[in-house]
């Protein structure tokens, strides 16, 4: 990862995990992917339905689910 990086010139930065004082824009979404996602039963699956379960996630995180940072608009509204 660190040679890729290097070879396309692209800076990685360390950071701690749950600081969200680091990262607090990745921190809020793994927070609410925890949550609505994980703890909604879908932490234990097989991989082909896990992966299925997180693009519908990914569908209504970013088409249907008004986020409050973005005054209650979802992200593609506010895009």
């Amino acid at each position: 990862f660190d040679k890729l990086c290097k070879e396309l010139n692209i800076s990685h930065y360390f950071i701690y995990p749950r600081t969200p004082k680091q990262n607090s824009y990745i921190e809020i979404s793994n927070e609410a992917d925890e949550r609505e996602l994980y703890q909604q039963g879908n932490s234990w699956c097989i991989l082909p339905v896990m992966q299925k379960r997180i693009k519908e996630w990914e569908d209504i995180w970013n088409n249907f689910r008004p986020h409050e940072a973005l005054g209650q608009l979802t992200p593609i509204e506010y895009s």
